[in-house]
């Protein structure tokens, strides 16, 4: 998997190297990072449209939204003053539990061999390269602190949300 993974990542990184603009983002080492952001864009963007889908279905029928409409205003005027601020709570919410989704993407994907290749930094490829030492004596420590880090992360982002839920939903007083 390590070296389908390396492979796929000549091919992109020479891809994008014939792009002037690109050729200074490549040489970093960032095509990685462009690459697994973007694969997990393309598959996660999905439950975020439906949430975003569902707040604006249940809130354009709100009592506000009809006296909008009887005032004159404009699709684009509710939709901007009315509908997308009030939609916008439970959103922020679900992007910040997300986070802790694509920490645990990025590190599977890396574990896998498929994500983030060392030289650079990953957890997922951390763990996966301490893995074979468990049993030397300093392998626990180098096999589970990056493992606790990641589930330290995920639990953070996970408390944000439901703080953040609290803070912002009115329904809950």
């Amino acid at each position: 998997a390590f070296m389908l993974a390396f492979t796929n990542e000549t091919r992109i990184s020479a891809y994008l190297r014939q792009y002037d603009f690109l050729k200074d983002f490549v040489r970093a080492g960032f095509a990685q990072f462009l690459v697994v952001i973007f694969a997990l864009s393309f598959v996660g963007w999905t439950g975020l449209a439906r949430l975003v889908r569902g707040q604006i279905l249940t809130l354009k029928n709100e009592a506000y939204v009809e006296a909008a409409r009887a005032m004159g205003a404009s699709e684009r005027r509710i939709m901007f003053k009315h509908l997308l601020p009030n939609a916008l709570a439970p959103i922020i919410v679900a992007l910040s539990i997300g986070m802790g989704d694509a920490i645990v993407a990025e590190s599977t994907l890396s574990f896998m061999g498929i994500g983030i290749q060392p030289p650079t930094a990953s957890w997922g490829a951390m763990i996966y390269e301490n893995s074979a030492f468990w049993r030397h004596p300093a392998g626990p420590v180098l096999l589970w602190i990056p493992g606790l880090i990641v589930a330290t992360l995920i639990f953070a982002f996970n408390y944000i949300g439901d703080g953040l839920n609290d803070a912002l939903n009115p329904q809950l007083d």
